[in-house]
């Protein structure tokens, strides 16, 4: 697209059978859309234990068979939660999953989803904070893939700078990590019991190089890390303030931010209100709505939920 935009969604999560509250429990989707790259993340629920990854940075290749993204997790399994999407007895769910898949319950798997990672996003930059001090935890660490096809840059500051013709990427882990060697490129990996990090990344179109780049990071961009109460204050390039706690509170420019007041879907070119059974589709000048109520397709001149 020409113009970066967001899109929020609400969806609903796969069915549970026992050990919860909902059958399907909601699922919050924020993405950012740039021209050259997207950021998106699970602001809150699950879509799938299994093979889900709560966020992730895609960016648009330069040469063929590049690799072109980032994401991380933290590796967690748990037999509670199999057993509340599989009718097996909950000692033996596990075992049972692995046969087909395999990864579910490896240290350094690539996929799946964890109740110990929270996230917090708004527009090109995502806070994560983790705590992996619970009892049941088997790994204590989060990890990140980092492409072979970035020009990785480190300097004295803890930011880790990342470049590609697509995108300019800033990565601040929060406490101590180490590096090593991937397929396709590299894992970063922190052990820290209360963990996190701040990733904020940049069309290169907007700077004049790599250079300014980092240098308005190092001026601009503002982290405060309080560890005892395990939250996080930023402020932006653009100087938008995030504030962000491991307990759920989610403050922008010092308002409350509300994940769960989400449509099912909100964007330049999809609205839908929870409930209304319309669906209106934008593409330039052309408004159309699918009326499931009605079993009517009509047209309209405005689009609900506009500024």
């Amino acid at each position: 697209r020409d113009a970066p935009y967001e899109s929020i969604e609400k969806k609903r999560s796969r069915n549970r059978i026992r050990y919860v509250s909902k059958r399907n429990p909601s699922v919050y989707r924020y993405t950012y859309m740039d021209k050259t790259f997207s950021l998106g993340s699970i602001q809150e629920g699950k879509t799938e234990e299994i093979l889900q990854h709560t966020w992730q940075l895609c960016w648009k290749e330069s040469k063929p068979n590049e690799i072109t993204t980032l994401f991380g997790l933290h590796p967690y399994f748990s037999e509670y939660d199999m057993a509340s999407l599989f009718p097996s007895l909950r000692k033996n769910v596990v075992n049972e999953i692995i046969t087909s898949k395999t990864s579910y319950n490896k240290e350094n798997k690539w996929v799946g989803a964890s109740p110990y990672e929270k996230l917090f996003q708004y527009k090109n930059t995502l806070l994560a904070l983790y705590d992996f001090s619970a009892q049941n935890i088997h790994f204590k660490h989060y990890d990140l893939f980092l492409s072979k096809d970035l020009i990785k840059n480190q300097d004295s500051s803890q930011w880790i700078f990342m470049q590609h013709p697509s995108v300019y990427i800033a990565l601040y882990p929060l406490e101590k990590y180490e590096l090593s060697p991937e397929k396709e490129g590299e894992r970063l990996r922190s052990h820290t019991l209360k963990n996190g990090f701040v990733l904020h990344v940049e069309n290169p179109q907007n700077f004049i190089s790599f250079d300014e780049f980092k240098n308005k990071i190092h001026t601009l961009f503002k982290i405060n890390y309080n560890r005892e109460n395990h939250s996080l204050t930023t402020q932006t390039l653009q100087g938008n303030k995030l504030y962000f706690s491991y307990k759920g509170e989610k403050r922008l420019n010092k308002k409350k931010f509300k994940t769960r007041t989400y449509p099912l879907f909100k964007s330049p070119f999809l609205h839908s209100k929870k409930g209304s059974k319309k669906l209106t589709i934008k593409h330039k000048n052309a408004i159309m709505v699918l009326d499931w109520e009605k079993g009517q397709i009509g047209q309209s001149n405005h689009l609900p939920y506009q500024k």
